[in-house]
């Protein structure tokens, strides 16, 4: 999503490559089939005939360096409430699948949906999905589905479970969470699945401008191990607080490797947004990101995951710096110690560092700072 300045939020709530390429020659052997986090349909849901229900429970704990005031903390829009026990994400997931027929309803609340849900109308807010999909052909498993649907793009989803981290990268925090619109799947071959979306737009349920945007996905599983996955966006971005804009193209490439004692994922990607002022001056912005993430099991209960990634826009096309200095050009590091009590829930403590090139941050005394840290404790269970 881009980021909105916390002044608006409802009070509630370059030596890289060489690491991930050692990092993903390090893997271990292949367990069971890898799953995609992107997507968000890995709740093992109560089935009762052709109806199901899940649940999802993320609570937490965050504690910024910055000690912000309003307790929202900057850049961030999961888990972005500073010293205070919060909700990040609450949701029920209710569905209906028969062999040609499905649809789903997920309703959710929590700090996240009131930082990504901000500008929507109030009986939408609280919509995660609502969705239906019918199958046209009965020999091939195409689907054709319509409504708020989850988004493709970057290797991390809203629901923290499913990653190696509890927190979401730099990356996944400024790209759309949700998307709006019609979204048909076919499968290409085994292991080769395209998705085409015809949406309203970058992470809106209520249109903002008569353009409607255009997505592709496309994942490719050479193995049970590996996920390669392509996405792609062009839409026109036009609206009340960014006349200005006109077409913005985007495109992200990650891969997710899940091993016997290693995981191991990585996503890039580079945006381009098109400008035109009212004198008819043109520009062309770009924004890019890389980070790889890898987690060491050291038994079924407990492991260890570390993140570096690398975020650059220079001209706040997503994000719009809280200080002087408006080049946000960011690089990040973590740990993540997680716990995997019983069957369905997780503890983890993560430690978190920004370092900025540009002043963006700002210190406890409330100056411009290069340096931010944060430490995070998420409690999650499921359904």
């Amino acid at each position: 999503m881009a980021y909105l300045a916390p002044e608006n939020i409802p009070d509630m709530k370059y030596g890289i490559l060489p690491i991930l390429v050692g990092l993903f020659l390090g893997l271990g052997a292949p367990k069971a089939q890898v799953v995609n986090t992107a997507t968000i349909d890995t709740l093992a849901n109560v089935q009762v005939g052709n109806m199901s229900i899940g649940g999802f429970i993320d609570t937490y704990y965050s504690y910024n360096s910055s000690l912000p005031i309003s307790k929202n903390i900057d850049y961030l829009s999961s888990s972005a409430r500073h010293n205070e026990m919060n909700i990040n994400l609450a949701y029920l997931d209710l569905r209906y699948r028969s062999p040609r027929l499905q649809s789903r309803l997920v309703a959710g609340y929590g700090t996240f949906m009131m930082v990504n849900y901000q500008n929507e109308p109030e009986p939408l807010k609280f919509l995660l999905e609502a969705s239906i999909g019918v199958k046209p052909f009965k020999n091939y498993n195409a689907w054709i589905s319509a409504g708020v649907i989850g988004s493709p793009f970057t290797n991390e989803s809203y629901l923290s479970k499913d990653h190696l981290m509890y927190t979401r990268s730099l990356a996944a925090e400024n790209v759309p969470y949700y998307l709006t619109g019609i979204k048909a799947q076919f499968p290409l071959s085994e292991k080769l699945t395209l998705s085409v979306y015809g949406i309203n737009g970058w992470q809106n349920i209520t249109e903002y401008n008569e353009g409607k945007a255009v997505a592709t996905q496309l994942e490719y599983r050479p193995s049970k191990k590996l996920i390669l996955n392509w996405n792609t966006y062009i839409g026109d971005e036009a609206s009340d607080s960014t006349p200005e804009y006109r077409t913005r193209l985007f495109s992200d490439v990650f891969l997710i490797y899940s091993g016997k004692k290693w995981d191991f994922t990585s996503s890039m990607y580079l945006g381009m947004q098109m400008k035109k002022d009212s004198l008819g001056s043109e520009s062309n912005p770009i924004w890019y990101s890389l980070n790889g993430i890898a987690r060491y099991r050291f038994n079924p209960t407990f492991s260890l995951s570390g993140r570096l990634e690398y975020f650059r826009d220079q001209n706040n096309v997503l994000v719009q710096p809280q200080t002087q200095n408006k080049n946000f050009h960011v690089l990040g590091s973590g740990l993540c110690f997680n716990v995997h009590g019983w069957d369905r829930f997780l503890f983890r403590v993560e430690g978190r560092y920004f370092y900025g090139f540009e002043r963006v941050f700002r210190n406890a005394q409330g100056a411009e700072a290069q340096h931010n840290g944060q430490i995070t404790v998420g409690i999650s269970a499921w359904f």
